[in-house]
């Protein structure tokens, strides 16, 4: 919430408590990883064969190099 707070402040806006609180839930890493927008599924299901590609992971390196 601070991080949304700074800013805003930078934005010269002055969002409500409900309303920061509403980004910090929509803004999290399970929120984003269950979003089909963030992980381009739309996109990926045209181009790649591989369906477990997902551009919000947990971090693991996937394929070595």
């Amino acid at each position: 919430a601070a991080e949304i707070r700074k800013v805003a402040k930078f934005l010269q806006q002055s969002p409500t408590e409900e309303y920061i609180e509403k980004m910090v839930k929509h803004l999290s890493f399970d929120s984003m990883k269950n979003n089909k927008a963030v992980n381009n599924e739309t996109i990926s299901a045209d181009v790649s064969t591989d369906k477990d590609i997902k551009f919000m992971r947990k971090g693991i390196v996937r394929y070595a190099v």
